[in-house]
């Protein structure tokens, strides 16, 4: 349980030889796959520490080795991919509610933040989720879009925040 009284759990989903997380939040139970490398997740032991961030320790009947999951501490791995004038943008995943996509044309201070309408957010996505795709801003070299993505908890709070990518840096 977390500190608000959530459950968390670790798993082996078995018949696909993966390690699972789900928690309990305001949308009702959400799963992530942890691990899917080989034959993973056997006898998890999760555990939440004092600023909310999960950790799970299980064995990895594969290489017959102890592993260890943490949720980031605040960083995610933003890359970009151009096919034709569609952005792809993918990211690390991160044990999380949902991601938000943030991007802005022509901004000289790109600041997403939690104003009122979440300034310059153009996508909620899903736990699971890690790439969204775009044509916006991408088919007119006027715009210098700026990206990022944010990854947030069951409550909304910010967990961790990806590098921000310019689509300036691409031409």
């Amino acid at each position: 349980m977390d500190a608000i009284g959530r459950p968390h759990i670790a798993y082996s989903d078995l018949p696909n030889s993966d390690l699972k997380y789900a928690y309990k939040g305001v949308a009702g139970w959400q799963i992530e796959v942890v691990d899917s490398e080989g034959w993973v997740g056997h006898f998890p032991s999760l555990r939440i520490d004092e600023s909310g961030r999960v950790h799970i320790g299980y064995y990895d009947d594969s290489d017959y080795d102890l592993r260890y999951a943490y949720q980031a501490p605040g960083s995610i791995d933003l890359s970009w991919n151009l096919a034709g004038t569609t952005l792809e943008l993918t990211w690390t995943k991160t044990i999380a509610s949902a991601y938000w996509v943030f991007g802005a044309p022509n901004v000289p201070h790109f600041s997403p933040g939690f104003a009122p309408g979440y300034q310059y957010r153009l996508a909620v996505l899903p736990p699971y989720t890690h790439t969204w795709s775009t044509t916006a801003g991408v088919s007119d070299p006027s715009e210098n879009w700026t990206f990022l993505v944010m990854s947030v908890d069951q409550t909304d709070l910010e967990v961790a925040r990806s590098n921000e990518w310019e689509s300036s840096t691409r031409r």
